[in-house]
């Protein structure tokens, strides 16, 4: 399984966030994005639902 960080992306450019503030919502560290973006084929079912969930989408539309 591999996290659509281009998805992330554009959801958090609709959505007016920066990734700080992402990173809020999801109560994660500011550096768990880079971790993202640098291994998304590591995440787990547990963190892609949690990103779904702060974005409203549905999990799958985060996966490739």
């Amino acid at each position: 399984m591999k996290l659509n960080i281009k998805k992330i992306d554009s959801e958090l450019k609709r959505l007016g966030w920066s990734r700080i503030e992402f990173m809020k919502r999801l109560k994660a560290p500011k550096s768990f994005y880079y971790y993202l973006v640098d291994n998304p084929s590591t995440v787990t079912f547990t963190t892609v639902n949690r990103i779904a969930k702060v974005l409203k989408l549905n999990p799958k539309d985060l996966i490739i």
